[in-house]
């Protein structure tokens, strides 16, 4: 693999090969390069830091996107490290060989992959499949499900089912911000206006109570929970929100208010 500084690896990508550096959108692209890329050698990562004059997003003034545009939503920082946490020292983005990132110099030397296009573009159309629903915000498709006698478990199931019927690898919904949040509880309340709880992709480790996660593999670091919420127990190992927007803990197995549950699917599209 060849080492270059990080603007010298963009512009052979962009030169070569008409492609760009890595753009790592969920946990199984960022795997499958930590498994066959990362393992040997640091990789770059094409992200670099801008100044953001939004401050619901970050109260620093450096904020590291997506080939310097784009909003970064699947994260897997190393500690010590995260969106905000670079300056002009450290304003690029590379891979270490356990696949976690780091904020480093531009400046440094590493491996890198050149990527055709894999992510969603800002002025990019992106059409779902029949039956889901794209937000341009998270670049992500939605599906509603709204069955008699849904629990945690059985939701996950259909979910599975039907990214699988369009080719797809879709779970039970992660939430990565407020924003992702409010886009969750809409379609939800626009499927189901009666609405009691709605299904999330959340569960607590069996072994440490008080760690919860996504199971699309993302980690749970924006959390919206209701008052004494979550409780620490094994009964309760799931999570659903509330009309509110709210998050509870609740039973996987347990079906609960019937005919006022939906379940939220989730898939990251590549174009």
């Amino acid at each position: 693999m060849k080492r270059m500084d990080f603007n010298d690896a963009k512009s052979y990508c962009q030169s070569r090969h008409n492609s760009e550096l890595l753009i790592i959108s969920t946990s199984y692209q960022n795997q499958f390069i930590r498994d066959y890329y990362a393992f040997f050698d640091y990789v770059w990562l094409n992200a670099e830091i801008v100044e953001s004059n939004d401050s619901f997003i970050t109260t620093t003034k450096n904020q590291l996107k997506w080939k310097g545009k784009n909003i970064i939503h699947y994260t897997n920082f190393a500690n010590g490290y995260s969106v905000t946490s670079g300056d002009k020292y450290k304003s690029c983005l590379r891979m270490n060989k356990v696949g976690e990132w780091e904020n480093v110099d531009c400046h440094g030397y590493a491996s890198f992959v050149c990527q055709k296009r894999l992510v969603v573009e800002e002025d990019d159309v992106v059409e779902c499949p029949g039956g889901w629903t794209f937000s341009k915000f998270t670049g992500t498709c939605y599906k509603v499900i709204f069955k008699k006698n849904l629990s945690l478990t059985r939701a996950d199931k259909i979910c599975r089912e039907q990214g699988f019927l369009v080719g797809e690898v879709s779970t039970l919904a992660s939430i990565q911000s407020q924003e992702e949040n409010n886009i969750v509880l809409n379609l939800a309340l626009l499927k189901q206006s009666h609405l009691h709880k709605i299904l999330l992709g959340g569960l607590n480790d069996s072994k440490k109570k008080s760690r919860w996660f996504w199971i699309d593999g993302s980690k749970l670091t924006f959390q919206n929970w209701d008052d004494f919420m979550p409780r620490g127990s094994s009964k309760l190992s799931g999570i659903c929100m509330s009309p509110s927007g709210k998050w509870s803990s609740m039973s996987t197995e347990k079906v609960s208010h019937p005919d006022h549950t939906v379940a939220v699917c989730k898939f990251i599209p590549t174009i």
